[in-house]
């Protein structure tokens, strides 16, 4: 999947729990710290890419917000399920080097508008737009 498919869906999903804007905002940053694991060195969709991860961030960030917490694991469970839809997979128990797929999307189908596209209808009906539905 795509960066911005992602942070977009991530977000639209994150706003069906909170009202807050900066959750939010935030869900969409955790929607994609998961493919951040090049930058660190790490072999891409690895450890970044497992429930292990997902719950050491919330873990880490219980200690500031729970509600934030919350969040985090949401996205990062959000970012983990869009790429269980790719050739690729996940290795949601990581270490064990299995991977976990649940349809075969090419990253760069039309897959990422339609998502895009979700993503934009559950906003509009989050702020009441009922004209764009």
């Amino acid at each position: 999947m795509l960066k911005k498919t992602h942070a977009i869906f991530s977000a639209s999903i994150s706003s069906l729990i909170t009202n807050r804007f900066d959750f939010i905002l935030l869900a969409s940053v955790f929607g994609v710290i998961s493919d951040l694991d090049y930058v660190i060195g790490l072999k891409h969709r690895g450890f970044t890419h497992s429930l292990i991860f997902a719950t050491l961030a919330s873990i880490f960030l219980i200690r500031i917000d729970l509600n934030l917490a919350l969040i985090a694991f949401l996205a990062i469970l959000t970012h983990l399920f869009l790429d269980m839809m790719t050739k690729g997979g996940v290795p949601l128990l990581y270490p064990r080097k299995k991977r976990y797929r649940i349809a075969n999307f090419r990253y760069d189908s039309a897959f990422n508008s339609f998502l895009i596209f979700i993503s934009i209808l559950i906003f509009a009906t989050r702020i009441n737009l009922r004209w764009l539905i």
